[in-house]
């Protein structure tokens, strides 16, 4: 663990009482830094991972900011998860069209915001799947590509990005728990997720080789950390807090 989750040995170490304690002074302090420090996090990670979770929980704890996804509300997801290859372009368009939008938002507001997917994703996670799987035409991918690249070159960049690493297997668990209608019925398939989670084994490193992102990257091991965990959110916090600063 303390190779996966580095620092974390510290606090198993702590009583349950302490820990909560120190979880609590992990929370103020990063919620004081975030409000005297204009910050844009964006949250990363396979579908089901829990980037909803935390920014969820990020929003109320540290009282910032949050811009989601909101898939329930897109119209367009819902006709891509039943007829991917008809609707995987535009649907590219739109999430390209929305997030340079948030983006733009959480950097211009004057206040810290999370965001619950980070912009280079959908190029260098689900476009490359799409074109592997035939939603996209080379012509199609080739155009996206161009498209984000001057999108990247024209907006403010995240100043962290927090990626949850998780295998596949419990990503897949967490979409039949959370029973989202358009998931479970004909949207994604365990080897869909399974083919996700082999690209995002590298998402750390290329998201800056690749010129996206300059900022740190922080990993977080969500097979060893519970996100709904008062304790663990402390941890997670602290270590949010060593990342930024």
């Amino acid at each position: 663990m303390r190779v996966t989750t580095p620092g974390l040995s510290e606090w198993v170490r702590l009583s349950e009482t302490k820990a909560a304690l120190k979880a609590i002074e992990a929370e103020k302090r990063l919620e004081d830094y975030l409000h005297q420090n204009q910050k844009l996090i964006a949250i990363a990670g396979n579908v089901g991972l829990g980037k909803s979770t935390l920014a969820g929980i990020m929003q109320r704890s540290l009282r910032m900011s949050a811009l989601y996804e909101n898939p329930e509300e897109n119209p367009l997801l819902e006709l891509f998860l039943g007829n991917k290859t008809k609707y995987c372009y535009d649907l590219q368009k739109h999430f390209l069209k929305m997030r340079a939008e948030q983006q733009k938002t959480g950097k211009d507001s004057g206040r810290s915001h999370v965001l619950d997917r980070s912009l280079p994703e959908d190029l260098l996670i689900f476009c490359r799947q799409f074109l592997l799987d035939g939603h996209l035409t080379k012509d199609q991918y080739d155009l996206l590509n161009i498209e984000f690249r001057r999108a990247n070159m024209e907006l403010p960049q995240a100043d962290l990005i927090v990626m949850l690493n998780g295998t596949p297997e419990l990503a897949w668990q967490r979409i039949q728990q959370r029973g989202r209608e358009m998931e479970i019925q004909g949207g994604w398939k365990k080897s869909e997720i399974e083919q996700l989670g082999h690209l995002y084994r590298t998402y750390a490193r290329d998201v800056r080789d690749f010129g996206f992102h300059h900022g740190p990257v922080l990993e977080i091991n969500v097979n060893k950390l519970d996100l709904t965990n008062r304790i663990h959110g402390g941890y997670i916090f602290e270590q949010i807090y060593q990342a930024l600063r």
